[in-house]
């Protein structure tokens, strides 16, 4: 979608989102393990800061013609905030009648900031990410081109 200029943007695409690779969530969870200090608590893992949307589809995009050959539209598909606001409404409508849509879903939170501080994680566990968005989304990507040869199949 991102290639082809269809990557969804809900609102202004300034939104946060905190994110993380699986190596820094392993990095995270190993720490836990190791110390008594975790028992009984709750940690947020994650990057050391969260992405506005617009960083994170800009970073793919970087990544795809960069790296992999691949030529992007350097376009968004732009919906309105409102748009999100709707996707919630009927999200809950759908969740109380016991069904669940994915799309409808993940589009009511497309214009949410999901963003979390790992602060507590750096200085109970030691933990300090070290893979960034730009080097998860690389290996992501190559992982994708390497198991089915390309973003088509």
């Amino acid at each position: 979608m991102i290639r082809d200029g269809k990557g969804p943007i809900v609102g202004d695409g300034n939104n946060l989102r905190s994110m993380a690779y699986i190596d820094n969530l392993c990095q995270g969870l190993l720490l836990s393990a190791e110390s008594e200090k975790a028992n009984g608590q709750t940690y947020w893992i994650a990057d050391n800061r969260p992405y506005s949307m617009n960083e994170i589809i800009d970073t793919v995009e970087k990544l795809l013609e960069s790296e992999f050959n691949q030529t992007c539209a350097h376009k968004r598909l732009k919906l309105p905030g409102i748009t999100g606001d709707i996707a919630t409404l009927v999200d809950g409508t759908l969740q109380s009648l016991g069904l669940y849509q994915q799309k409808i879903h993940v589009l009511s939170e497309m214009n949410k900031t999901i963003a979390c501080s790992v602060a507590k994680a750096q200085r109970e566990l030691g933990y300090s990410p070290k893979v960034s968005l730009e080097e998860g989304m690389r290996r992501s990507l190559k992982w994708v081109f390497d198991n089915y040869g390309g973003i088509d199949n």
